[in-house]
């Protein structure tokens, strides 16, 4: 008799929930239709997932249905770990139910002590459960939104950080020109060192190049004319010429009002199309770990007819120094060992020519003369200063 009232009382608890689930579906109405459901509207592209089946309570309490880069692991992460936390929460009441139960229904010392325990064990499940949310929000409140990306990684006293203008091609596109799979930050750290050896220059220099170049990514692409913070754009002649003119790479209009500080409205992405990236030739580019910069021919401050200049290929780069003669294309810059080899040789001329001046070096770095613009010049110098502080090979 007390197993059927026991049975009786745990269905009844339940009850609401089930009915929850049988009177309120995930429901997606297809836009353009009367009435058609489907439970997965999700539609896999590049780079994304489609989930299975969509997990209820996503942002916003929208069902979840596929990771890309928007939502990304972490938002399904987080999505999973609130669901846990409910599961975790209804399983204790559960349990503190079957525990009063098994106490009250009872007149055997021996069956209401196992009734607390299970009470009291239930408690403890559900104070840990929250405790330990509580604790790692406290620390810190990432580590409950479960955000992976990085925004700062400190490596010989150089810190590596996001970089607002610079865009990426894919692991596909970057494996398909160079023939190589984008290694890990500290693979390219490594090789880094190694090619500073080579060229008799500290690894500071070029992992400082690496910090504010690339932020250590094979495959980063600077879009010039991408420029906007306000201590550059003025100062970079693809953003002034962009804004001067009146279409994109794709030919759409330039919005109105558009002033070099303006937000980015750049669309060419430098994706991979019959072996050449799809960069606007109308403006110069960095290219790679070292950020190399192409120019379009002919090179002026105003803006190039759209017609004329869009697709044109960018002019190669070359260098020759230091027993070393390098020529490359946007496409070969990818590569990553020769691409670190030219910024390592650039950085080497600059140090000579400029006698030695870490900021001087820097400016020539970044515009060809020791005595060139170089908004970042002296952060740069702090940078590689710090570096060589803290750095132990």
């Amino acid at each position: 008799m007390k197993k059927l009232f026991f049975i009786f009382l745990f269905i009844t608890a339940l009850a609401p929930l089930a009915l929850h689930a049988q009177s309120d579906p995930v429901q997606v109405i297809t836009p353009g239709t009367v009435g058609e459901v489907i439970t997965n509207p999700c539609q896999e592209g590049a780079g994304e997932y489609c989930l299975l089946e969509p997990i209820p309570f996503g942002d916003g309490n929208l069902p979840f249905s596929k990771i890309d880069s928007s939502t990304g692991l972490g938002s399904y992460l987080q999505t999973l770990f609130k669901i846990l936390l409910g599961i975790i929460g209804v399983l204790a009441v559960v349990m503190i139910i079957v525990g009063g139960v098994q106490y009250m229904t009872t007149d055997a010392i021996g069956g209401k002590e196992n009734g607390k325990e299970t009470v009291l064990s239930a408690l403890g499940g559900l104070v840990l459960a929250l405790g330990s949310w509580l604790i790692l929000n406290t620390i810190n409140p990432d580590l409950v939104s479960f955000k992976l990306d990085v925004k700062e990684v400190s490596v010989k006293g150089v810190v590596f950080s996001k970089l607002p203008e610079i865009q990426t091609v894919s692991s596909s596109d970057y494996q398909s020109v160079t023939g190589k799979k984008v290694l890990t930050q500290g693979e390219y750290v490594a090789k880094a060192a190694s090619v500073a050896q080579e060229l008799g220059v500290h690894t500071c220099a070029i992992l400082t190049i690496l910090a504010y170049e690339s932020n250590g990514n094979p495959g980063a692409i600077g879009h010039d004319e991408n420029v906007t913070s306000t201590s550059m754009a003025n100062t970079i002649k693809s953003r002034r010429s962009f804004v001067a003119g009146t279409q994109t790479y794709s030919g759409a209009q330039i919005p109105a009002g558009t002033v070099v500080t303006s937000s980015k409205v750049n669309d060419d992405s430098g994706q991979l199309v019959n072996g050449k990236l799809q960069l606007d030739g109308r403006f110069s580019h960095g290219i790679g770990l070292t950020q190399i910069t192409f120019f379009p021919e002919p090179w002026v401050d105003t803006a190039l007819n759209w017609n004329e200049y869009r697709n044109k290929p960018l002019q190669p780069r070359s260098i020759s120094y230091a027993g070393h003669s390098i020529t490359l294309t946007p496409e070969s810059a990818l590569d990553a060992d020769t691409n670190l080899l030219y910024g390592g040789i650039l950085f080497k001329a600059g140090f000579d020519h400029c006698g030695g001046n870490i900021e001087q070096t820097w400016r020539s770095y970044a515009s060809g003369s020791c005595t060139g613009t170089a908004t970042t010049a002296v952060k740069r110098t702090a940078t590689y200063n710090q570096c060589l502080v803290e750095y132990k090979p």
